[in-house]
Formats: structure tokens, C-alpha cells, sequence
């Protein structure tokens, strides 16, 4: 069997399809600070299972927001 990992960026209309034979995914190119959904499927010989539950998850961000460098040792 395979399967097949749905994901889209939350502002996108459209859903990515990415099929593995690993019951694990990285993935690459996501922007930082932004939020996206998955959703998987199991695709076996004679039928594909029904959808996962929606999962939202959030890139970390790039750099902090704010760093003080004005402190001395």
C-alpha cells in the first residue's frame, strides 16, 4: 500500500498530492511562520481508505521578531 499526504498553505485554494511508501514526510520549502493542512489517505490494492483528520500545524519562525543586541558582558 501507499500513501497519500494531502497539504496545502492555509491562504492557498488548492491542495498539494505527495505519495510515499514511509509512514513519514518531510517536507521542504515551507515559509516561515506559516500555517498549513494535512490530511492523509491510505491507497491499498483494491480500495483507498477514508480521510485522516485535518491536521494545522505552523512553521517555526525565520528569526525572532526582536533581538537586543545593546546588552554588553
Amino acid at each position: 500500500f501507499c500513501l497519500r499526504v494531502y497539504h496545502k498553505p492555509m491562504k492557498s485554494e488548492k491542495f498539494n498530492k505527495i505519495e510515499t511508501k514511509v509512514a513519514w514526510l518531510r517536507m521542504s520549502n515551507l515559509k516561515p511562520s506559516s500555517q498549513h493542512i494535512l490530511y492523509v489517505e491510505a491507497i491499498g490494492e483494491h480500495a483507498t481508505s477514508l480521510p485522516s483528520e485535518t491536521l494545522v500545524a505552523w512553521t517555526d519562525p525565520a528569526l525572532p521578531a526582536f533581538v537586543d543586541v545593546s546588552q554588553k558582558c
